[in-house]
């Protein structure tokens, strides 16, 4: 591992620093060497940043990465790194059926950290909607799930269960309860999705312990977002005020402005910002995380809480030691710059924002190798929407 110095770079999502100050960081065989103000140095590569933000290396919590394993997941190279997200968060691509593969094919592989959810569906997200996982209850197996949970830790982070009529059918609330069982059994948090009903968001949020994380919670589908009527609303304030953790889930279908600016001017933000990039919107309305974390500056939320939603909040949610920026400490960054634009952008219900401001990633600085890093929308393009259900 080289010796390298960042040079002229603003601190933003480490305790004690708000991207305000400038320094330099000297990092020695993948650890912070020293932090400090003109630093000197005879024997290390210099780099000059350029006064661009440094971060703790951003975290997606909500990815599709078992490429060969689900018809809809990504490889991890394609959305990791070298956009400047070098931790992906799989959120429930593989069941028991099949973990096995996961790690072995793709997670020990991956030069991207790969934090997986284990679906409660012993099938996985095989192949997505056409062959729901959990269907019916027979789909769950108990014991296989513990099994797998048991043998895998703790790469396990958690458990997830998708609950919407496309997936359940009549089965309306039993996945859910019997996830949670699962999850609290094992102490995992469980991670929700949440879509058209049944079940009820409400009756969804109202289940969720401090800890787990409902996915999707600014989705604006018919009848089924948290803005649809006051008992949904409630259920939401009192989910985030127990401790649950609030995710972006951004997706294809799975994100609305509307519902995203009512749900802020009555005061409930995100706790987290997941992109759940899939082959379905890669190449829009999603791209990659540093737009969704454009399109939440777009919408007045502070850099700071933006930058949280992807570092420091997320480690807290994965259970991860909080990233410090001091000698010592691991050297896995992010480093970005805020460039004016004017882009109009969708959301998943095709309707538009324009953007003045986008974060673009520069590089990252990961297990000692410093690597570029571009958003995969350019600057210059012209954005499309490219829909889809989930």
């Amino acid at each position: 591992m080289a010796r390298i110095l960042l040079g002229n770079v603003k601190p933003i999502g480490f305790p004690g620093y708000d991207g305000s100050s400038r320094v330099d960081v000297l990092v020695d065989g993948g650890r912070i060497e020293r932090v400090g103000y003109d630093l000197e140095t005879d024997n290390a590569e210099i780099r000059e940043m350029a006064n661009a933000y440094l971060s703790p290396a951003w975290i997606d919590i909500h990815t599709h990465v078992y490429h060969g394993g689900s018809d809809i997941a990504l490889r991890p190279e394609t959305i990791g790194a070298a956009t400047g997200t070098p931790i992906l968060v799989d959120a429930g691509s593989a069941g028991e059926g099949h973990f096995n593969g996961f790690v072995e094919y793709v997670i020990e592989r991956a030069r991207e950290q790969i934090v997986p959810f284990l679906n409660v569906g012993s099938i996985g997200l095989v192949a997505t909607n056409h062959v729901p996982e959990v269907r019916l209850m027979q789909d769950i197996d108990i014991e296989r799930t513990l099994a797998t949970i048991e043998k895998y830790k703790p790469l396990i982070a958690g458990l997830k269960v998708r609950l919407c009529s496309i997936i359940q059918a009549e089965s309306d609330l039993l996945p859910l309860k019997l996830a949670k069982k699962l999850s609290r059994y094992a102490k995992l948090p469980l991670m929700t999705h949440i879509g058209r009903p049944l079940p009820l968001v409400e009756e969804v949020l109202d289940r969720l312990d401090a800890g787990d994380i409902c996915t999707h919670c600014f989705q604006g589908k018919p009848a089924s977002s948290v803005v649809d009527d006051d008992r949904a609303f409630a259920a939401l304030v009192a989910a985030r005020d127990r401790g649950v953790v609030l995710d972006i889930g951004h997706g294809s279908a799975s994100f609305s402005y509307r519902v995203a600016r009512e749900c802020m001017d009555r005061g409930v933000f995100p706790t987290v910002i997941g992109s759940d990039l899939h082959t379905g919107n890669i190449e829009g309305p999603v791209w990659d995380l540093s737009v969704v974390l454009s399109k939440l500056l777009a919408l007045g939320m502070d850099i700071r809480d933006v930058v949280a939603g992807a570092t420091w909040a997320s480690r807290a949610a994965l259970r991860m030691q909080p990233a410090l920026l001091e000698a010592g400490e691991p050297a896995d960054f992010t480093l970005f710059d805020i460039a004016e634009c004017a882009l109009s952008l969708p959301d998943s219900l095709g309707d538009s924002l324009t953007l003045s401001k986008r974060i673009l990633p520069k590089a990252v600085l990961w297990r000692g190798e410093l690597v570029p890093a571009a958003s995969r929308l350019p600057v210059d393009a012209q954005a499309h929407h490219a829909g889809g259900t989930t």
